[in-house]
């Protein structure tokens, strides 16, 4: 009997947009059943993981796709929180619009820092990051009549909507904050998807790979710098507004380096500039459709491709083009197409054509 595995299943099929949204129904009842099955204190920490996962996906955007190191998103973090607290407590503006405001403070706040990276990269653009991140706790400190110093801002609720028996009880600002979490994450990660999929993802990646090359490409290095920057900061106050609503008391001890370097440690565990982890590979076979290839396909691609070595711009056989689709995905044709080219023997220079290169030259002359 024939054995049906590896599961063998094209891109963009109809049996792949079932599978595709057969998972996200998946994760969204997981989510709507989670209140019944976990406890209150469970669903909290949840909440609080999630919230860290936000602020990692605008990390990921500027440090993963970007290429930006920043050693200071704890800044962009706090401010937000305190941004969301103040707004709160102080003048009782409502958690929706404070959150929004937040993003808004935030976004400036990234593009001001960004300006810096025109000039700086690698070690000095970190350092300077790095400064960022730690003056921030001590700016809080001193300003103590708006945020209240040491001691931090209390009494920082988000109270669900009245009237929804599924938010009532014990467990109602406990299950609401989990949903309103959950819901804020999801569209980050559809933001950051559809950003790196559109031209200023090209541009961020171009910049990452070569900048020079990007630049001469048309790529505005400004624009795309500094917006990329005040997008991460702005994924990062969403995060930080959430960490206030959800602990009810923010101080500056909450966003010193240590949540920096936390951040950092799960960006890189969980697979910086991917979308599905750090394990992508089975992740995206999972998740798109089981893309799954038998290994001695690739070597029949590359018996095809090596045909007709000395063509740059050859195609691939069309019997062979939904593999190539399969197991690389968007672009691994090209990728294939380069690997696979054999080059042609190097030629070893003749005696004559040595002592030309090489200056030692007999002379005829007599």
């Amino acid at each position: 009997m024939a054995s049906t595995f590896p599961l063998i299943v094209q891109e963009h099929s109809r049996v792949h947009r079932a599978i595709t949204i057969a998972v996200f129904v998946a994760v969204a009842l997981a989510v709507y059943l989670a209140p019944f099955v976990l406890p209150g204190f469970r669903l909290n920490q949840i909440s609080g993981a999630l919230v860290l996962v936000i602020a990692i996906v605008g990390l990921n955007l500027l440090s993963g796709f970007g290429g930006q190191i920043s050693l200071g998103h704890a800044a962009f973090f706090g401010l937000g929180a305190y941004t969301t607290g103040i707004l709160t407590v102080d003048h009782g503006v409502p958690v929706v619009i404070a959150m929004l405001l937040s993003i808004v403070v935030c976004f400036c706040a990234g593009v001001i820092v960004g300006l810096p990276a025109l000039r700086l990269q690698g070690t000095y653009l970190a350092l300077v990051t790095l400064a960022v991140g730690i003056l921030f706790p001590t700016l809080i400190r001193r300003f103590d009549d708006l945020t209240g110093g040491s001691r931090g801002l209390q009494d920082i609720s988000f109270r669900p909507p009245e009237g929804l028996a599924y938010f009532s009880g014990a467990l109602g600002r406990t299950i609401w904050i989990f949903w309103a979490v959950s819901i804020a994450l999801a569209l980050c990660c559809l933001v950051v998807r559809n950003i790196m999929r559109s031209g200023l993802g090209r541009g961020i990646v171009a910049l990452r790979d070569k900048e020079a090359a990007g630049v001469v490409m048309g790529v505005n290095r400004a624009f795309v710098r500094t917006v990329l920057f005040g997008i991460s900061a702005a994924i990062a106050g969403v995060a930080g507004g959430f960490f206030a609503v959800i602990n009810g008391i923010i101080t500056p001890d909450s966003f010193t380096l240590l949540l920096t370097i936390n951040l950092l440690v799960g960006m890189l565990i969980g697979g910086s500039a991917s979308f599905w982890g750090a394990d992508h590979r089975w992740v995206r076979r999972l998740l798109r459709a089981g893309l799954v290839v038998r290994h001695h396909r690739r070597s029949d691609l590359r018996r095809a491709v090596r045909s007709d070595p000395h063509r740059v711009d050859l195609p691939v056989p069309e019997r062979y083009r939904r593999w190539v689709e399969v197991f690389d995905g968007k672009g691994a044709q090209d990728r294939a197409r380069d690997s696979c080219i054999a080059r042609p023997p190097r030629r070893r220079p003749t005696p004559a054509a040595h002592r030309v290169r090489t200056g030692h030259r007999r002379d005829h002359r007599t």
